[in-house]
């Protein structure tokens, strides 16, 4: 709205709180609305949605292609709506483009998308691994990651405890695991859970109390045998005993650990007493890349600290050095030390953390070995100085590490923070070899030998071939030293020795002439430049070009011949006629040809001719429509030629079914909606009223929608039901009213068709709202403030003209009094 709209209305409101009791006056200028509004956000993020994205949630739910066929099938749409999304992910490829409006209806329909989800990611920030975001950041940056950033990370936030299977009898017992005892031999019993209490004892029956708090399994079962033998004196751990046992640990307790410091997710977790500090580690999405892998420290009440080094476990997956935690333990993980960056001719390039003493070959070893086209005399460390070193400027270096040495233990090489070291690979140059081209039977490189004539080098390459020139060989030798070639006689003689390096070129009869050629352009499958032979016809190239295409026009094609005899190059154009024997072949139409008619065979082809083919004009493709929702035969329709118009087409696919909403039937073109009236379509076909169909273009009819949506900058975003009569005022009351940055006189409804109507203003005063019909959308938008918090002013002036009016009826009261 303009200002001096905006200061006319302030007036108008000024005048009316004027006039109002106080008490209105005061509660009108009470603010009534204080909701942050996200349906815009919504908006967007639907605008934005790609088909990749789709595609992911087709993925995550579960459905079957053939359970997304029946649904939207019973949802009224297109059943192989969804194939091409199958069929991306089959391929592990993506799917270009963005979500149509009848995509997005139909996946919404059937619970894909969901508009709800949208508004709550909209309100609420999305949870963000820093390990996915820095290998993101990363890979497009073309960075080398944090060695074990991917090792960690798991977008399920889920690593299932290891509750069950066997434990060894180094197990220590606590409060909160069971045992399971059973009995075979003369003594028959099963005790399948006898859980450890909180003092650390196991009740066995007939047995009475054990102590096993603390005891290993191995220890318990040693225990067994001395307090089961005392009831049992058949058991004994002598060989001829007649009663045995066997004591398993049947469930596992929990214990609660916390992990804390540089990690994705910080906090305390429950894991089973089996667990480990890696475990751990997965549940908190591992390190941050500013946290360290190699010093994380193990803290225990009771117990001095342990620093546990992950390295071993991700460099080769030993488990050794993972400690089994317990209830109340605290893993730390510290900010990251010394690290590195090694690329290049390696297994797996990364940024690697080092240990006090540890430089370059455990680097190289962390990154999994040279690769074997690795250049090993030397490595390049790029290398920023520390600040005691730096003078005259000098705070980058580059410095060269004797790489063989430090490989075979002879020599070290220590590594400073930063440090960024690249492995060369050995140069492409390929030593020892010969390379013959040309007019030779089997051209290639060939491994050269000392004394290796042109002779013996041609023979190896299987002699020359039938169209060589044998007294045309040139030899082209690279003198190393001065990077020059030296070009020897043409007729070289056959004796001459080759060096390591030389190159062998065979001459044919084609290097000597220039190959005469035709071109031809337009409706053919290979168009052109071909081979000229003499008496070549126009046919003749058509065939060598694969022949005419489908639209082509097959009865004339057009020839360009350049004109030799004027200086300036010019070309004359000939229609020529295609004969009746190409045309048998090609299916051209064998009616009579005219009086002066040029036939291929009267126009033979010349050298650097050129032919075109045009495209038939009387050809023409049928378009493609789309009908989906409630059509009784949905899916891809043919248009007719003379036209198709939507009550034709609609027709054709049987009409509409019961649940169809005529009023709501929504004509898609190039991604806008059209405004149709189905009814008028329907009553006055063949008139404007009944639109003509475009290839392309997209159908859809709704199911009936008795409710209204509104949005927007009202209090509660919702969904009503439609009731005869309804105003946009009613719906706005169902939807607790509009907010205080509303802007009223922009209300807009969208009609369930595609069709929209905003308010306007009768005489400029009075407010009035469009029609609101089943399977309408009202959207409220937020007032265009101009830097000026009008709602402020609003209450202000209110405030102040309250008061003014309470001055002035006191002042009246006062004058007629003492008139009086």
């Amino acid at each position: 709205m303009a200002l001096k709209g905006r200061v006319r209305s302030i007036w108008m409101v000024l005048v009316v709180l004027c006039v109002l009791p106080p008490g209105i006056v005061l509660a009108s200028a009470t603010p009534l609305w204080a909701a942050p509004q996200a349906e815009a956000e919504v908006i967007r993020r639907v605008q934005m949605m790609s088909n990749d994205e789709v595609a992911r949630r087709l993925l995550a739910s579960g459905l079957t292609r053939a359970e997304v066929r029946e649904q939207l099938r019973r949802a009224g749409y297109d059943p192989y709506l969804a194939d091409h999304f199958f069929e991306a992910m089959v391929q592990g490829t993506q799917v270009p483009g963005e979500l149509d409006v009848t995509s997005f209806d139909a996946f919404q329909q059937i619970g894909i998308i969901d508009p709800q989800d949208l508004l709550t990611t909209a309100t609420r920030p999305e949870l963000s691994d820093s390990a996915s975001a820095s290998d993101d950041t990363d890979e497009a940056l073309g960075e080398p990651p944090v060695f074990g950033s991917g090792v960690f990370f798991t977008r399920s936030l889920r690593f299932d405890p290891f509750l069950s299977g066997p434990v060894g009898d180094d197990y220590r017992l606590g409060p909160g695991d069971a045992i399971s005892l059973m009995l075979t031999g003369d003594v028959e019993r099963v005790h399948e859970r006898l859980i450890v209490s909180r003092s650390g004892d196991v009740f066995i029956p007939v047995v009475g109390l054990v102590g096993v708090q603390g005891r290993t399994l191995g220890e318990v079962r040693d225990l067994l045998y001395s307090r089961l033998g005392q009831v049992y004196g058949s058991i004994r751990r002598e060989a001829g005993a007649t009663t045995t046992f066997t004591v398993t640990v049947a469930t596992l307790r929990v214990i609660q650990v916390r992990v804390l410091g540089a990690v994705v997710r910080p906090g305390a977790y429950q894991l089973s007493s089996l667990g480990t500090l890696l475990q751990a580690l997965y549940y908190a999405g591992g390190p941050t890349d500013e946290g360290s892998y190699r010093r994380l420290v193990l803290s225990r009440p009771g117990e001095e600290p342990r620093e546990v080094d992950t390295y071993p476990y991700l460099h080769s997956g030993a488990t050794s050095g993972d400690p089994r935690l317990q209830s109340g333990d605290v893993v730390f993980v510290p900010p990251v030390g010394k690290q590195a960056t090694i690329t290049g001719a390696v297994r797996r390039e990364a940024v690697y953390e080092l240990l006090e003493g540890e430089g370059l070959r455990e680097l190289v070893d962390y990154a999994g070995g040279l690769l074997p086209e690795a250049s090993t005399k030397y490595a390049q460390v790029n290398r920023v100085l520390s600040p005691p070193e730096r003078s005259n400027d000098i705070e980058r270096v580059v410095v060269n590490a004797a790489l063989d040495s430090v490989l075979a233990g002879t020599a070290s090489f220590d590594i400073s923070p930063g440090d960024e070291v690249r492995v060369f690979s050995v140069p492409d140059d390929v030593r020892n070899t010969v390379e013959i081209a040309g007019g030779v039977r089997l051209p290639g490189t060939y491994e050269w030998v000392p004394g290796m004539t042109v002779a013996t080098a041609l023979e190896r390459a299987g002699g020359l071939a039938s169209d060589a020139q044998g007294d045309r060989i040139r030899l082209l030798r690279l003198n190393r030293s001065t990077r020059t070639y030296f070009m020897f006689s043409n007729q070289t003689s056959l004796n001459t020795e080759v060096a390591d390096g030389d190159v062998l070129e065979v001459f044919t009869h084609r290097d000597f002439v220039v190959e005469d050629s035709v071109e031809i352009y337009g409706m053919v499958v290979n168009p052109g430049r071909y081979a000229f032979a003499a008496g070549m016809t126009v046919g003749d190239l058509i065939l060598s070009a694969g022949g005419f295409v489908s639209d082509a026009y097959t009865r004339t094609v057009e020839v360009a011949r350049r004109n030799e005899k004027v200086v300036t190059p010019t070309a004359t154009s000939t229609t020529v006629w295609i004969d009746s024997v190409f045309a048998g072949i090609s299916g051209t139409s064998v009616s009579p040809l005219p009086a002066d008619a040029v036939t291929e065979s009267e126009f033979p082809l010349r050298a650097d001719d050129r032919v075109f083919v045009r495209r038939d004009p009387t050809s023409r493709t049928a378009g493609l429509a789309m009908l989906t929702g409630e059509i009784r035969t949905p899916g891809r329709y043919a248009l007719l030629e003379h036209g198709e118009r939507l009550s034709s087409l609609t027709s054709r696919a049987g009409g509409l079914t019961e649940l169809a909403n005529p009023a709501g039937l929504q004509l898609i073109r190039q991604g806008i909606f059209v405004g149709v009236d189905f009814f008028m379509a329907q009553t006055m076909p063949g008139t404007v009223a009944d639109p003509v169909i475009q290839p392309g273009d997209s159908i859809h009819v709704p199911v009936v929608d008795n409710t209204v949506t509104v949005g927007g900058s009202v209090n509660f975003p919702s969904r009503v039901v439609f009731r005869p009569g309804m105003t946009v005022t009613d719906v706005l009351e169902s939807a607790g009213g509009a907010t205080r940055d509303a802007d009223l006189d922009r209300t807009s409804v969208a009609y369930a068709n595609g069709d929209r109507a905003t308010a306007w203003k009768r005489l400029g005063l009075f407010r009035s709202y469009p029609e609101v019909r089943e399977g309408s959308s009202i959207f409220v938008p937020i007032e265009e403030t101009d830097g000026i918090n009008w709602g402020e002013a609003i209450g202000t002036a209110a405030t102040v003209l309250h008061a003014v009016a309470i001055n002035v009826v006191a002042i009246m009261s006062l004058v007629q009094s003492n008139n009086n």
